[in-house]
């Protein structure tokens, strides 16, 4: 892997994380709804996320985006298909509850939402998906085999825990302590 192949990556995931907020922000009539089915929560009225203990919404923000993260890696040799359309989702995720949120109770509030986490989250997210990306471009080169592709894939695996869940961990503590009374809830 070199260098430029970081950079491709790079470009690769941000366009596509932009593109997924660009259509969430133009398209985001159900988003409430489809936030609920995936994430099973507790929403009522305008986007009140009726957890009842912060720990446990520490611990089930820090679980989800880690699973996240380590799907986008681990499944990305599969042709890099998970950590695409992983990074259009949760890109158009974004931009429909911005969209939303903005609609109900002014950009100042949902931008209050989503900044504090979001600046070491979605950086922790992008990173996976460049080394699924990165996975991905070594398992199809290499057919899947060789010390080469073993190599990438647990350094990859490696930078999960030494790079990624660091951020996740500050992101979701961040998300359920601080952001959380920033928004009331």
């Amino acid at each position: 892997m070199t260098e430029k192949d970081t950079l491709v990556y790079t470009f690769i995931s941000l366009l596509l994380f932009t593109l997924g907020i660009f259509i969430g922000i133009f398209n985001h009539r159900n988003i409430i709804e489809i936030v609920r089915l995936i994430y099973n929560l507790g929403i009522h009225g305008n986007v009140k996320i009726t957890i009842y203990n912060k720990v446990y919404l520490f611990a089930f923000i820090f679980v989800r985006n880690t699973m996240a993260t380590t799907l986008n890696i681990s499944l990305g040799p599969i042709f890099g298909l998970f950590p695409l359309f992983s990074l259009l989702f949760n890109g158009y995720l974004i931009g429909g509850i911005v969209s939303e949120i903005t609609k109900s109770f002014g950009l100042v509030y949902a931008l209050k939402g989503i900044i504090p986490h979001g600046i070491f989250e979605i950086p922790a997210y992008i990173y996976s998906s460049i080394l699924g990306f990165k996975v991905a471009h070594i398992a199809i080169k290499k057919s899947f085999q060789g010390r080469e592709f073993i190599d990438i894939y647990i350094q990859s695996l490696w930078r999960q825990l030494k790079v990624i869940v660091p951020l996740l961990l500050v992101a979701a503590f961040i998300e359920a302590f601080i952001t959380s009374s920033l928004l009331g809830y």
